[in-house]
C-alpha cells in the first residue's frame, strides 16, 4: 500500500469524525406482500402463495396480480393442490379482493399453477403450467393456453406446449413455466426442463404466431464454463430454474433465475441470481452472479426463488419472489414443506459497494467503513456490500479497494462474500 494511500485514508477518517456522528442503520429494502390465508373458504391458499404477475392496468389505475396458491387436495386427502389466484392494489404491496379464479382440486386440475398474462387490446391472453401428460415414460406437466376478456373468467384450454423427448428436456417441464417475451415479430418462452438426471436446465422455444403454437426448442441456459467461483467456492449451474427474462434498453437480455448451490458454505438455500446476454441464449459468465440470497432476509427463510421484475410507474424497479419461512410450517404434508410468501425487493437499492444503503457508491461508504473499522460505528447496513473485494472480510482493503474504484478509474466494487461484520 502506498504512503499517498495511508495518507488519504487518515486524512478520510479525520474527516469522519465531523460528518459521521450518527448514521443510519438501514437495510436492503424489502417487504412481504402476501401471505397463505387461512380464513375459512380461502383453503385453496392455505399453505402457500408463491409465483406472482403483475401488472399496472393504466384503464382501471390499479395493479393487478395474478398468483399461486396452495391447499389441501379436495380430491385427496394425502396430498396438496395448486390453484391460480387473483388479487388488486393500489400500491403494488396491500392486495385486495382476493380471488381464486382457476384449477384447485378439479378432476385433473391439482396442479394448475404459473400463470403468464399479455394484455391484447381488452383480451388477456393466459399461459400456465398443467399436470399431467405422459411422456416417455414419465408423467411430464405442459403448458395450455386460453384467452380471458375480463383477467378472471378463462375459455376452454387448449394444448399449447409440452414435453419433445430431447435427452435435456425428457421429462419438460417438470419444472415450470418461467416467463413469456416478446421483441419484433417473435415471441419467446423461456421454460424449465427436465432431463433424466433430474437436474433441471432452461429451455427457449419461438413462435411466429403470438405464442399459439411453438417451435425450435433450444436449451437457452448455454454457459460457459457451467459454473462460476464466488466467494472461495464453486457454483454448479447446472441445476437452474424459474426464468425471469427481461429486454433492457440496450436491447440485451436479463435473466433473474433460481439456482441451487451443492456446495460448503452456501449449501442447502436456493438463491436468486443474475445474468446477462446479447442474444438470450448464451450467458456471459461475468455476468453470473448470487443476486438475493436467503440470508439478506432473515436467519429462517430458506429459499428465494420465482423472481418476477416489475418496472413501476414512477420508473423504480422491483423483483417480486417468492421465499420460504422455516420457522412455520402450517401444511400437514411433508411435501408441502414451509409456507411461501411472497416479497418485493427495491432492485435499485441493492448495490455493491453501498455500506450505509443509500442506494449510491460514493465517499460517504468510505467515511462510513473508517467509522466501522476504526471508531467503533455501526457495521454496513448489508456486509456483503461493505465487502467491496469479496475476500469474506470487511477491512482496509475494502476502503483501499473502493478509494481505487472512485478517484482513481479502479475496478468496481464485487459481491461481498462477508454474512456477517
Amino acid at each position: 500500500m502506498s504512503r499517498k494511500t495511508l495518507l488519504f485514508i487518515l486524512v478520510m477518517g479525520l474527516i469522519s469524525l465531523f460528518l459521521l456522528e450518527s448514521p443510519v442503520f438501514a437495510y436492503i429494502k424489502w417487504e412481504v406482500v402476501l401471505s397463505p390465508d387461512t380464513t375459512t373458504g380461502n383453503e385453496w391458499e392455505s399453505y402457500s402463495v408463491w409465483l406472482p404477475y403483475l401488472v399496472y392496468d393504466c384503464q382501471d389505475s390499479i395493479y393487478k396480480m395474478w398468483y399461486n396458491g396452495r391447499g389441501p387436495n379436495k380430491l385427496s386427502g394425502s396430498y396438496y393442490a395448486n390453484g391460480i389466484g387473483f388479487a388488486t392494489s393500489v400500491d403494488g404491496v396491500n392486495w385486495e379482493n382476493r380471488q381464486f379464479i382457476h384449477g384447485y382440486a378439479l378432476p385433473t386440475r391439482s396442479q394448475v399453477s404459473m400463470p403468464w398474462i399479455i394484455k391484447t387490446g381488452d383480451n388477456y391472453r393466459v399461459w400456465h403450467r398443467h399436470y399431467y401428460d405422459w411422456c416417455g415414460g414419465e408423467w411430464s406437466s405442459y403448458i395450455t393456453y386460453c384467452e380471458s376478456p375480463d383477467e378472471i373468467s378463462w375459455d376452454s384450454e387448449t394444448y399449447n406446449f409440452g414435453c419433445s423427448g430431447k435427452t435435456w428436456e425428457f421429462y419438460f417441464p417438470g419444472g415450470f413455466l418461467g416467463s413469456i417475451l416478446q421483441k419484433s415479430d417473435s415471441t419467446f418462452l423461456y421454460y424449465d426442463a427436465v432431463p433424466p438426471d433430474r437436474r433441471e436446465a432452461i429451455g427457449r422455444v419461438v413462435s411466429v404466431d403470438s405464442g399459439r403454437t411453438w417451435i425450435n426448442s433450444t436449451r437457452a441456459m448455454i454457459i460457459s464454463p457451467d459454473s462460476v467461483e464466488f466467494c472461495d467456492s464453486i457454483f454448479f449451474f447446472s441445476s437452474v430454474h424459474c426464468p425471469n427474462v427481461t429486454l433492457k434498453e440496450n436491447g440485451t437480455y436479463r435473466m433473474f433465475f433460481s439456482a441451487y448451490h451443492p456446495e460448503p458454505p452456501y449449501k442447502g438455500p436456493i438463491y436468486i441470481y443474475e445474468g446477462v446476454s446479447q442474444d438470450g441464449l448464451y450467458w456471459d459468465p461475468d455476468s453470473l452472479k448470487p443476486f438475493l440470497p436467503p440470508y439478506i432476509l432473515g436467519d429462517n427463510i430458506s429459499q428465494v426463488r420465482w423472481p418476477f421484475y416489475f418496472k413501476d410507474r414512477d420508473g423504480k424497479e422491483y423483483l417480486y419472489f417468492t421465499f420460504f419461512d422455516s420457522t412455520l410450517v402450517p401444511a400437514p404434508f411433508p411435501e408441502v414443506s414451509s409456507p411461501g410468501k411472497i416479497g418485493r425487493a427495491l432492485l435499485n437499492n441493492i448495490v455493491n459497494g453501498d455500506a450505509n444503503c443509500d442506494s449510491l457508491v460514493s465517499v460517504s461508504d468510505v467515511i462510513y467503513i473508517i467509522s466501522y473499522l476504526f471508531k467503533g460505528g455501526p457495521p454496513p447496513c448489508i456486509c456483503m456490500f461493505a465487502d467491496v473485494n469479496g475476500d469474506g472480510i470487511i477491512s482496509v482493503s475494502d476502503v483501499v479497494w473502493l478509494i481505487n474504484y472512485l478517484f482513481k478509474g479502479g475496478r468496481k466494487p464485487l459481491i461481498g462474500c462477508a454474512k456477517s461484520c
